[in-house]
C-alpha cells in the first residue's frame, strides 16, 4: 500500500476507519468497523449539608477522590441549605458571613492530600438540582429541604442513613471533625454505587 491515509469517524458506540490509497491513479477505499466500548457520559454528584463549611466540603473532596480512583468521570460539587449563605441575609446586608471551609475540614482534607483552601460556601439556590445523578445529604432534614426545592427524591441518598446521617461537628473540636471524616469515608462507597 502506497501513501496510506487514515480518516477516522467516531461516535459514542463505534469507530469507523477508512483507509484509502493512490495506486496507478486509482483510489481504493478500505472500510473497517471497529467496535469500541461506549463511553459513559460524565456523572454529576452534589453533596449537601447545612452551611457548606464542614461536612459537605469533606464529602465532596472524598467523593472526587473515590470516583477518580474507580475510573468514573464525574463532577462533584457541594452546597448548603442555610439562608445565611445568601448575600444580604442577616445582620450585615451585602456581606456573606460564610467565606470558606471550616479550618478543621481544611486540615483533615490536607491530611488526605486533598485541598479545600479555596472552597467558598454556596447556597442550594445556585444549583439546578435536576442536573445531578446523585445528591448526597447529611440527614433527613436536609433531604426534606431539597425535596421542597424541587430535587428528584429518587436521586437523594442520606449518607450513613442507618445511623441517622452524619453528625454535625461544628463547635465540638478537632476530634469531632476526625470522627465525622471517618464516617464519611466509610459511608461514601455505598452512596456512590452504580455511578
Amino acid at each position: 500500500m502506497q501513501d496510506p491515509y487514515l480518516y477516522e469517524c467516531r461516535n459514542l458506540s463505534y469507530c469507523t476507519l477508512i483507509y484509502w490509497t493512490r495506486q496507478n491513479h486509482h483510489i481504493r477505499l478500505y472500510y473497517f468497523f471497529v467496535l469500541s466500548p461506549r463511553r459513559s457520559p460524565m456523572k454529576r454528584v452534589l453533596c449537601v449539608c447545612m452551611g457548606n463549611m464542614a461536612r459537605s466540603p469533606l464529602m465532596m473532596v472524598f467523593a472526587e477522590q473515590m470516583l477518580a480512583e474507580g475510573g468514573v468521570d464525574a463532577i462533584v460539587e457541594s452546597c448548603g441549605i442555610l439562608d445565611e449563605l445568601l448575600p444580604g441575609y442577616g445582620l450585615f446586608p451585602g456581606v456573606n458571613l460564610f467565606t470558606n471551609a471550616n479550618r478543621h475540614s481544611i486540615a483533615i482534607a490536607r491530611e488526605s492530600g486533598l485541598n479545600l483552601d479555596s472552597h467558598i460556601p454556596r447556597h442550594i439556590s445556585k444549583f439546578d438540582l435536576s442536573n445531578y445523578d446523585r445528591i448526597i445529604v447529611v440527614d433527613h432534614h436536609v433531604r426534606r429541604a431539597l425535596i421542597n426545592e424541587g430535587a428528584p427524591a429518587d436521586r437523594i441518598v442520606i449518607l450513613n442513613d442507618e445511623n441517622d446521617g452524619i453528625p454535625d461537628p461544628i463547635g465540638k473540636g478537632h476530634e469531632a471533625y476526625n470522627a465525622c471524616a471517618s464516617i464519611i469515608k466509610q459511608a461514601l462507597p455505598k452512596a456512590l454505587e452504580d455511578l
